[in-house]
């Protein structure tokens, strides 16, 4: 219910020095506010990190991107457009607006009410729900080596495309 964002995380390293050394960039930009790890030459060094975000209810977009670990989203307005995206992990939202949601590696779960429904999956299982489609939106939902399990509200009435290569 304020108007702020909370950052909150927690990294590992091998040794104090690489702890030390493993550095997070919060850059306040605008409207916009970038939290990442920052990485130097000896990155190998590093672990890693896991960050947890409270922001305000009047936030009407967010965008997060993970390399390698799992992206859940929850507790936010029902109305908030979201862009999810994981090299190598899972992602959860438990409600969304407008949502694009892609892991090259790892399942997506999702509770949708928007116009726009993008999800895509190279490896693994999608599962969602749709609870209300605006009029003229669009449902794109594809998984190349996994299933796709979609609910939706009665009385959908739309054209969904639904893909899976290797999965049902």
């Amino acid at each position: 219910d304020r108007d702020t964002i909370e950052v909150h995380y927690v990294k590992q390293a091998r040794g104090q020095q690489a702890l030390e050394d493993f550095r997070i960039e919060i850059l306040n930009d605008g409207d916009t506010l970038k939290v990442r790890p920052v990485y130097t030459p000896r990155a190998f060094r590093f672990g890693p990190v896991s960050f947890d975000l409270k922001v305000p209810s009047t936030l009407r977009q967010i965008n997060v991107h993970s390399v390698s670990g799992r992206i859940e989203v929850q507790n936010l307005s029902a109305d908030i457009e979201q862009e999810l995206e994981s090299v190598s992990g899972s992602i959860l939202t438990d409600r969304s607006g407008n949502l694009r949601a892609k892991s090259t590696s790892g399942g997506i779960e999702f509770s949708f009410a928007g116009d726009r429904l993008y999800a895509k999956s190279i490896s693994g299982t999608i599962n969602g729900k749709i609870r209300s489609l605006g009029r003229g939106g669009s449902v794109e939902v594809e998984t190349v080596s996994g299933s796709v399990n979609l609910s939706a509200f009665a009385g959908l009435d739309a054209e969904l495309r639904l893909q899976s290569l290797s999965g049902s």
